[in-house]
């Protein structure tokens, strides 16, 4: 799992009610900067990650995206505490692959040997002996009905009796030929019958291994009763955990984006200059502002978010400014969305409120600063690794409205003053934290 200055990150997650942990149908890791996958694709894609998707139907489907790579297969591997990883089976579109054992769609194989063609080949080999077998007993059939024939007409006579010995003496050979193939035959039956014996074997010591993998499971599954006993749901203790460290979602703003900078200067933000990352590894969008220009980063809500749903908010930057006052520092402002039910202030927004630096504070020059507005009583205290944190005011006439919590939030806007000298303000800005009850949502600014 990834971290936010030491703070730990579940993307495009949250705790249920009933404390299980969600993910909307969903669960995967992507790379690359590929697209992310939210279900099986019904075409190819660059994806290159793993997923978990659960489908409407019920069943679970466990996804390889590769991208552009040419291995689509899956390993299945173990590791344990006294065991190295293993890799048990493997899954690919040719077949499932156990050790020297390999199921395919049309072959059954052992160490490369296919014993379901063997066994095809040797049936059809038999059925061939069987129909051999057949003709001979026709012949022998008819080789008797010739002795019955002679003996009827069979006369006492010297000579004849030599004749008939001599035609014996070739019906002898003849049998003898037909008993030789008999042997022959019931040899290449021996023969297939122990191939199929051996099959059989290698059949039998598959299910063996079958049998100790799930003797593995059950233990498994036993160690599982075990830890599921022991582990006790203490709700006032998960309670206090809420509390003190909400979930934290976090997503990036890019300030390339049309819809974030809008009525921004573009010649007042750009990627953090080579001498400033010589004195900070602090990382975010630089932002120095030319004669009488400003910058306005406009970030969005969650959809149907409420006044009263936020609870407070936190701006992160480093100053390099050498202005040493609130002055030079920038600020948040809040818009609600126009209804009809009470007056609008503008035509575009209900209600605005403004949170600032309070401008004749001193600041110092080179210090990363996080400027914090508790709304509606936190019932925790947001922690600012790295910063130092500072709490905000308004700005004197520039809230709008009643700001009442049953309006919707239209945007968060982060700006300068528009009619400040030039490099008045200097700093990276890294993000904005939106506090709820139970999470904290973060968005982080990046240059494209």
């Amino acid at each position: 799992m990834s971290t936010i200055r030491n703070q730990a990150v579940v993307y495009q997650s949250y705790l249920s009610g009933d404390l299980s942990f969600n993910t909307d149908a969903q669960l995967g890791a992507n790379l690359n900067n590929t697209p992310m996958l939210s279900s099986v694709p019904s075409a190819v894609s660059a994806s290159e990650g793993t997923y978990l998707f659960k489908h409407a139907s019920g069943k679970a489907q466990f996804l390889n995206a590769s991208g552009s790579k040419s291995d689509t297969s899956i390993d299945f591997v173990s590791v344990s505490a006294s065991a190295a990883p293993k890799t048990l089976a493997n899954l690919s579109a040719s077949g499932l692959s156990v050790g020297d054992a390999k199921l395919e769609s049309n072959a059954i194989k052992f160490a490369g040997v296919d014993y379901k063609a063997l066994v095809d080949t040797h049936t059809a080999q038999i059925a061939g002996l069987t129909n051999f077998d057949i003709l001979e007993v026709v012949k022998n059939e008819q080789l008797d009905a010739v002795d019955r024939a002679l003996t009827a007409r069979i006369v006492v006579n010297e000579s004849d009796i030599v004749v008939l010995k001599a035609k014996d003496v070739d019906h002898d050979s003849k049998i003898s030929a037909l008993e030789y193939a008999d042997t022959l035959s019931l040899g290449r039956v021996g023969v297939l019958e122990t191939d199929m014996a051996k099959a059989k074997q290698d059949i039998l010591n598959l299910a063996a291994v079958d049998v100790t993998e799930l003797a593995k499971i059950s233990d498994l599954e036993a160690k599982d009763v075990i830890y599921g006993i022991r582990f006790v749901v203490d709700e006032a203790k998960i309670d206090v955990l809420e509390k003190k460290q909400p979930i934290i979602v976090s997503q990036p703003i890019y300030a390339t984006t049309p819809a974030v900078y809008a009525d921004s200067s573009l010649d007042c933000f750009t990627y953090i200059p080579a001498s400033l990352l010589a004195v900070t590894s602090y990382s975010g969008i630089y932002v120095q502002n030319t004669a009488n220009k400003k910058i306005n980063f406009y970030v969005p809500p969650d959809k149907g978010m409420k006044v009263s749903d936020l609870k407070g908010l936190m701006l992160s930057w480093y100053n390099n400014s050498s202005t040493l006052t609130g002055l030079a520092q920038p600020f948040v402002a809040v818009y609600t969305k126009t209804d009809s039910l009470t007056p609008n202030s503008a035509s575009w927004y209900k209600s605005r409120r403004t949170y600032c630096y309070e401008y004749t504070a001193s600041a110092v020059k080179g210090e990363s600063y996080a400027l914090f507005a508790n709304l509606k009583s936190l019932p925790y205290d947001p922690v600012a690794y790295g910063h130092t944190k500072v709490v905000a005011t308004g700005i004197p006439g520039n809230d709008k409205g009643n700001f009442a919590d049953s309006e919707e939030l239209l945007f968060f806007s982060v700006g300068t003053a528009s009619n400040s000298a030039a490099s008045l303000f200097d700093f990276i800005l890294s993000k904005l934290s939106l506090f709820t009850d139970k999470s904290t949502i973060e968005f982080v600014f990046q240059p494209k």
